[in-house]
């Protein structure tokens, strides 16, 4: 580390304006040093360029005037004890507008009439005409704004300190410290890219978007390619590991195929076929198996399991929640009527592990302390993205035959094309994207507050026809500090006034076991017409008589659980519908900012992400094409634990496009085939040591 980035390590109170009551604030977000600040990046920016003149503001306007002060005085507020409003008038050469700010009495104090300052606020209008309402201010006589007539930076905070605070603070950051920040990569890696310091900066304080674009590709860029380090040493450690060989023929696989009580898609064709060609090596297989919902996934592991069973092995089968367990165990145990197919949930006690070959399925309490296994084959893990190298490591020392089993992940969240660059450097890909014949697209509505009536009328129908209903909410009891619906309360309202003839269900994660199987065996049987759940039904739930799913606080949901909801109907030759219901203008949704987008051409207000998800679900159907909106909207989120690695640090930035993925293999290539590279660069050289010693470790 060189002299000037130790100043990085200094502690937050060396920075000026930053005493001990902010340094315990930002200790919780975990910024404790300077390089800390520095790399507490903003999540999202709002562009206040635009200076308007005062005669143009207009009542909901968000806007940024450049204005001096005329007059300010502060009172008591006569409904509110202890309340004190600062009241102004401040104008430009088109006019006047007045201002209130509330509980700031200071003001009066830190603005002097005739003043010139920059307000950015929204406005509003009263009886007595237009008024700004507790806008942020700023000096115009500093030398550069950076609360206001600027692209401004938003973080992520934490309660008691604002955001003009932490501006503040990160300003006052690079004024004393900016100089020490170095180029960290290599020059012959960096090939033109932004400066590191000059990407920092721009990515607190931008000049233009133009300017933070080319930081945050800087960033992804970064990104990619310490992951792509990270992927280079993976495959390589799994290079060494040694596994049997399960060899099966053309005959016996057709064989299988044959007695299955349907047809395999081509896809689960292909997909079978490359399966058991990995598996028929001594290298261990390390394959994605991605396909939409209801596409056949555990069919096509269900016979990638046979050479594993014929030669005498066991395949373990490993899900993320018991209900997805249990609905994999009926599934299994009726394709194998000649090997046992176990259950394995919880830390209770369970039945011995008999020897020889057997499916095992269950969560993970099949990796918990105490459990052995004689001698495991194959790994089958479903939508269990961040099964890693360490749990790898465990399943070998369980494995009492001493070699690494093979691995087969399924996901139902499909891998974008631009990500899957990256991920076939560590795992193979099989794609099913062809439906069982006779699947029709689920018909899919976003339900306003005027059309709910229509709606549930509509499902009344269909359960009157014998169909049958989900319903899914995003809590278990009431909240009135969330103001969404809630299972407990849905299943009361549906029960007594919106279907009162209906056979209705509730199930939810804080049932007990036994409880939430005996609803959802009703349920399968078809002796209850309608399921209240939450996310618990997420995944793996099959059907075949449910034909509608109505969704409850849909804003409240990511793009790919509303896809895998939405999966849980339409699997039979049945019509199916969704129905996405807002418990409140989706607009407004608090939680809907998005990393960077550039603001509307044509100057039009732009939708919450909520209402785009809503949207894209009406409009598409196909997962594929869904993962990558998803991955444009929000970028690549929980997808990297699919690659495996286990320890990536950096923070989501921005989706990564494919020409810097390509930019990046080819310097991680550079670095690998060339490591004199790395003694210029000790912090680099210092991370991939890392990325060996955890590798190791677990």
């Amino acid at each position: 580390m060189s002299d000037t980035s130790v100043l990085l390590t200094q502690p937050v109170t060396t920075i000026p304006g930053c005493g001990e009551k902010i340094a315990k604030y930002l200790e919780k977000m975990d910024v404790k040093t300077v390089q800390d600040l520095f790399l507490h990046l903003p999540f999202r920016y709002e562009d206040h360029r635009a200076i308007t003149p005062v005669a143009e503001l207009a009542a909901g306007d968000s806007a940024t005037v450049r204005v001096r002060v005329q007059q300010l005085r502060s009172r008591r507020a006569a409904k509110r004890a202890g309340m004190t409003l600062v009241e102004g008038l401040v104008g430009d050469a088109t006019g006047s507008v007045r201002v209130i700010w509330f509980s700031q009495g200071y003001l009066t104090k830190t603005l002097a009439v005739g003043e010139e300052i920059f307000l950015t606020g929204e406005v509003k209008q009263d009886r007595f005409g237009l008024q700004m309402v507790s806008p942020q201010y700023e000096k115009t006589n500093k030398p550069e704004a950076l609360h206001s007539a600027r692209i401004v930076p938003l973080y992520s905070l934490t309660e008691g300190l604002s955001h003009k605070q932490l501006r503040t603070l990160v300003a006052a950051a690079f004024e004393k410290y900016g100089a020490a920040i170095s180029e960290w990569l290599p020059m012959e890696l960096v090939d033109g890219a932004m400066n590191y310091a000059a990407a920092l900066h721009a990515a607190h304080f931008p000049a233009d978007f133009d300017e933070l674009g080319l930081a945050l590709r800087r960033f992804q860029f970064e990104r990619a390619l310490l992951q792509e380090l990270q992927s280079g040493l993976i495959k390589d450690f799994h290079a060494a590991a040694q596994a049997r060989a399960f060899e099966f023929s053309v005959d016996d696989l057709k064989a299988v195929v044959a007695v299955l009580p349907f047809a395999l898609t081509d896809d689960q064709k292909k997909a079978v076929w490359a399966i058991t060609q990995d598996i028929a090596a001594t290298h261990p297989m390390n394959r994605l198996l991605q396909g939409d919902v209801g596409s056949g996934k555990t069919v096509v592991a269900a016979m990638a399991a046979h050479p594993v069973l014929a030669a005498g092995a066991k395949v373990l089968f490993m899900a993320p929640t018991q209900l997805l367990a249990e609905q994999h165990f009926v599934t299994f145990k009726k394709l194998f009527t000649d090997v046992p197919v176990m259950l394995m949930v919880g830390a209770g006690k369970r039945a011995a592990i008999p020897a020889g070959p057997a499916i095992i399925i269950g969560t993970h309490a099949l990796i918990q302390d105490g459990v052995k296994f004689d001698e495991v084959g194959l790994v089958v893990v479903d939508e269990q993205h961040r099964f890693g190298v360490g749990q790898r490591k465990k399943i070998k020392d369980k494995n009492g035959a001493g070699y690494t089993p093979h691995f087969l992940s399924m996901t139902a969240t499909p891998i974008p094309r631009s990500l899957a660059l990256l991920a076939s450097g560590t795992l193979a890909i099989s794609s099913i994207k062809q439906m069982p014949p006779g699947r029709k697209p689920v018909i899919t509505r976003v339900v306003g507050p005027g059309a709910r009536a229509k709606a549930q009328q509509f499902v009344a129908q269909h359960i009157a026809a014998g169909e049958q209903v989900f319903v899914v909410t995003p809590l278990i009891d009431p909240s009135d500090s969330l103001g969404v619906a809630s299972a407990t309360e849905v299943f009361e309202k549906i029960s007594k006034e919106t279907f009162p003839q209906a056979r209705v269900g509730l199930v939810h994660g804080r049932l007990k076991p036994k409880d939430r199987a005996a609803v959802m065996d009703a349920f399968r049987a078809g002796d209850l017409d309608v399921l209240v759940a939450t996310a618990v039904i997420e995944v793996g739930v099959d059907i075949p008589g449910a034909t509608v799913m109505w969704i409850e606080g849909a804003e409240r949901f990511g793009l790919a659980q509303l896809h895998q909801f939405r999966g849980r109907v339409g699997r039979s030759d049945v019509q199916s519908y969704c129905f996405l219901c807002s418990s409140k203008s989706v607009a407004r949704s608090a939680s809907d900012a998005v990393a960077y987008s550039r603001p509307s051409e044509s100057g039009a207000p732009q939708i919450s992400a909520a209402e785009q998800r809503m949207r894209l679900m009406e409009q598409i159907s196909d997962g594929f094409e869904l993962a990558e909106k998803d991955l444009e909207m929000r970028g690549s989120g929980d997808v990297w634990g699919i690659l495996q690695s286990g320890f990536f640090e950096y923070e989501e930035l921005l989706a990564v496009p494919p020409e810097v993925w390509e930019r990046a293999k080819k310097a991680a290539q550079k670095v690998f085939n060339e490591p004199e590279i790395l003694a210029h660069s000790p912090e680099l050289r210092e991370r991939i040591a890392r990325f060996e010693e955890i590798l190791h470790q677990e």
